[in-house]
């Protein structure tokens, strides 16, 4: 502050009173800033009360330290201001409501509509900006479990066109997905159990082996091209299922193509009906079959409506009457993936129509 202090038994009057009257201006205008005095120091300081700012900033702060509270402030002054209460960090808004800030050593998500309840464990919800995948763990390298009403998978590079999973059932299930070892188009790929009652409202494709041991219903078509069993009732709604699923129903007509082997001529293709119940398929309707010289063995061949591999001839019996002579007719067996023909030299007259009925095994 630079006072000019008088010489004791040395300075007088008047020079040593306006050396006193200097100083006295000097200390009534001191306020410890630059030139006005020491400054204070923390130890000298006793803050009492509310320090008033006059809404100017605190610079050069390097850090805060709260005195953990022993409950939520609640004074009708304390607020927008910050506090800590249990070892968390809070700010208490402009309504006198307490927002919590940090839960344990991580913030609390729920305050930001996040996720909760992960604070203080080694659960983690990460996003790679590079793979474009979130990733939820429950510890380093073990994936967590997810619980929601239903999840809708979206077909890659879309948010329009998904798939949405959803369980209908009423009592707890477990869907289990079975190993492979290369990337599948559809789960048909691979042997499907099913033991509750299973509905598929639309095209159904299993190219493994399938069993269903309750109620099946198809509603879309359903093709089976592998070992398939229903121990239970197999219901087709819609068009025939195709493949070998032991159990299905289903009936209609087909384009038949005729091949002539021997001592005759043929009108091919011809439309035959048929019905399958299981693995027995029924064939019927009218061929022509001209044969060439009566009494003469003739043979030919019809294709099937279902394929089938016939390992003997007995897998397929019939017999192909004359529309005019009843006792005009060709025997059929089985005969590699064709119905076989043959009247062993039995016709005696040129008889282009006959009416086929037969019966096979498929396998």
């Amino acid at each position: 502050m630079s006072l000019n202090k008088p010489d004791v038994s040395q300075t007088t009057g008047p020079t040593w009173a306006t050396e006193v009257n200097a100083n006295a201006d000097l200390l009534d205008v001191h306020d410890h800033s630059t030139s006005k005095g020491v400054k204070i120091t923390p130890s000298g300081m006793n803050i009492n009360a509310d320090l008033e700012f006059n809404d100017n900033d605190a610079t050069e702060v390097r850090s805060l330290r709260f005195q953990s509270q022993a409950a939520l402030l609640a004074d009708a002054a304390d607020l927008r201001c910050l506090f800590s209460f249990n070892g968390d960090f809070y700010y208490r808004n402009a309504a006198g409501a307490s927002v919590r800030v940090t839960d344990g050593a991580t913030l609390d998500a729920g305050t930001f509509g996040g996720i909760t309840g992960m604070g203080g464990t080694t659960a983690a919800a990460t996003y790679s900006d590079i793979s474009k995948t979130f990733t939820l763990t429950q510890n380093t390298n073990v994936a967590a479990k997810l619980a929601a009403e239903s999840v809708s998978v979206f077909a890659a590079g879309t948010s329009t066109q998904a798939v949405i999973l959803q369980y209908l059932g009423t009592t707890a299930k477990t869907l289990t997905l079975p190993e492979f070892t290369a990337a599948l188009a559809h789960l048909g790929n691979a042997a499907q159990t099913f033991t509750g009652a299973t509905t598929f409202s639309n095209t159904a494709t299993f190219t493994g082996a399938t069993s269903s041991s309750s109620t099946a219903t198809f509603t879309g078509p359903a093709t089976f091209s592998n070992t398939s069993s229903f121990t239970g009732t197999a219901t087709l709604t819609a068009p025939a299922f195709t493949g070998n699923p032991t159990g299905s129903i289903t009936s209609g007509t087909y384009s038949a193509t005729i091949t002539a082997l021997g001592n005759c001529t043929v009108t091919t293709p011809a439309t035959l009906n048929y019905m399958r119940v299981g693995t027995i398929v029924l064939v019927s309707g009218r061929i022509s079959v001209d044969v060439t010289t009566t009494l003469a063995n003739a043979a030919c061949t019809v294709s099937l409506p279902v394929a089938s591999s016939f390992a003997s001839a007995g897998q397929a019996s019939g017999t192909a009457m004359g529309s005019t002579d009843a006792t005009t007719h060709f025997s059929i067996t089985g005969s590699g993936s064709v119905l076989y023909l043959d009247q062993n030299g039995q016709v005696q007259v040129s008889n282009a129509a006959y009416e086929l009925i037969a019966m096979y095994l498929i396998v």
